[in-house]
């Protein structure tokens, strides 16, 4: 049985439900991203981060290959986005030092269109990591995603373009502001860091409380 489009607020990225079907579409909302590592600890996704604020499971079901899944809290006026795939882009893309061209040529770049997309419609986005200091990935990561917005060729059917010039299109078709064509973007995220302690450190502490109960 197929997953629905869009079931009791949940939907994968790009959507594939009619627009005009959503509740209270003509209010404001904010875009909330959450993008960072497994908790190997409790063997558990970041989605948990936001299940727990609702207070109900609403990832449950199947997100098929979506690399970015969704939620539409229509009472509180948010939408929940959640990257799916970053911590095999981490390992994978930034493990080993190299340049930014040599990674383009290297990596599928539809898994980072879909992470600097979360940059372009965001207005908050958590970066879950672990340990106490940003991992530099992250780091390198940022400049990188700058770098595809700055440099890097877009082609989807048409001449091959600057990606920004191609955003900045998209963004001429739809009822915006001007600051949002001018800049590019949507909205300009503002980044909350989440550090946590590696699951061995986590679970040695949990012991400790235990062990003084």
């Amino acid at each position: 049985m197929a997953t629905p489009a869009y079931c009791g607020g949940r939907f994968p990225v790009p959507p594939a439900f009619d627009f005009v079907l959503l509740p209270l579409k003509t209010k404001k909302v904010a875009v909330v991203s959450i993008i960072g590592s497994w908790d190997s600890l409790t063997c558990g996704s970041t989605s948990q981060l936001i299940e727990n604020f609702l207070q109900k499971s609403i990832f449950s079901l199947p997100c098929g290959k979506s690399v970015i899944q969704g939620f539409y809290d229509c009472e509180r006026q948010i939408i929940f986005l959640q990257f799916r795939d970053e911590e095999h882009l981490l390992d994978e893309l930034l493990s080993n030092a190299k340049n930014a061209e040599d990674i383009l040529a290297e990596w599928d770049m539809e898994r980072l269109k879909y992470l600097y997309y979360l940059f372009l419609v965001s207005h908050l986005i958590l970066v879950v990591t672990y340990g106490t200091n940003l991992d530099p990935r992250y780091v390198a990561l940022f400049k990188l995603l700058n770098r595809i917005r700055q440099v890097y060729p877009f082609s989807f059917n048409k001449p091959r373009t600057k990606l920004r010039h191609s955003v900045e299109t998209l963004l001429r078709t739809l009822p915006l502001p001007r600051y949002c064509i001018a800049a590019g973007r949507i909205a300009t995220p503002r980044l909350l860091f989440l550090f946590k302690l590696p699951p061995t450190i986590s679970a040695r502490k949990l012991a400790e409380v235990r062990d003084f109960l």
